[in-house]
């Protein structure tokens, strides 16, 4: 990684950020390992947020610092909080970022959120808990994003349609009837997919032009032809018997309460006030 010149000047307002803290962090520190130093980026990424004018050279120095928080699917405490906090203020100071970054910059930081997300989901112990914020981070952060990543994903591998599978079994199924998903950690664990990874509560959510694409690109057929792909997979984890199971709920689901499940998602992850999301009937 290159180092910053020894004259480079900070010329940006600063006010979360302590601007000694932030000028040895950049001439000492490394994007290999993250330490309890990088939470100087998180009051950087709070100064940005509400930032007229984000210094260029300064955010291209410091983004492969919350490139790496990112990236940690295992995360400690400072990289979720500094990569909840960098999120925010991309979404919240999106012009400020194009400006700095540039065209071609942000397009690549559009694909680097990409391939976290799909990596996260190609894991095989990989948790839908663990990568759905950042999935629906991902797809809030533009609105062509969710056709983009929808693109990705049906032509990914088959653990990431599997994984993908597993996110549309909470639109499918009722919490106390989904049998497709294991590791059922908490109660309540499919309010997850309204989760952002994101320190303010109320900073994300889904625009209207993402909501309507996603409601007609999750049709019925799509479940099922993605159904029949991940079904090999399916029957090695859970047994050709329960796969028959699920098939059968599935089609059952389409009946009677999958468009409902659906439309309540999609309205309340559209939804732009603070408050915790449930569903109205597990």
């Amino acid at each position: 990684m290159k180092k910053i010149s020894n004259d480079f000047k900070i010329t940006m307002d600063l006010i979360e950020t302590e601007l000694h803290i932030l000028v040895d962090f950049i001439h000492n520190e490394s994007a290999d390992e993250i330490t309890k130093k990088y939470l100087i980026l998180y009051n950087f990424a709070a100064d940005c947020r509400y930032a007229e004018f984000i210094q260029t050279e300064l955010i291209l120095y410091l983004l492969p610092f919350y490139l790496k928080t990112l990236a940690s699917v295992e995360r400690n405490k400072i990289a979720s909080d500094v990569s909840g906090s960098f999120n925010d203020a991309l979404f919240v100071n999106q012009r400020a970022f194009k400006n700095a970054l540039g065209e071609e910059k942000f397009c690549e930081l559009l694909e680097f959120y990409d391939k976290t997300v799909l990596e996260s989901m190609g894991r095989i112990q990989s948790s839908l808990i663990n990568w759905i914020p950042l999935f629906n981070v991902t797809v809030a952060l533009e609105e062509c994003n969710v056709q983009r990543l929808f693109e990705k994903i049906f032509n990914g591998s088959l653990s990431v349609k599997y994984s993908f599978f597993e996110y549309l079994s909470i639109l499918l199924f009722k919490e106390r009837d989904n049998i497709i998903v294991d590791n059922h950690c908490r109660l309540w664990w499919t309010n997850c997919i309204w989760n952002f990874d994101s320190w303010i509560p109320d900073c994300f959510f889904w625009r209207d032009e993402t909501i309507k694409y996603f409601d007609e690109a999750i049709r019925v057929e799509k479940i099922r032809n993605l159904f029949d792909e991940i079904s090999p997979m399916l029957i090695n984890k859970v047994g050709i018997d329960y796969s028959k199971l699920i098939f059968e709920e599935m089609e059952n689901s389409f009946t009677k309460i999958f468009e409902e499940r659906k439309a309540e998602f999609l309205e309340k992850i559209n939804n732009r006030l603070d408050e915790k999301h449930y569903w109205y009937d597990y």
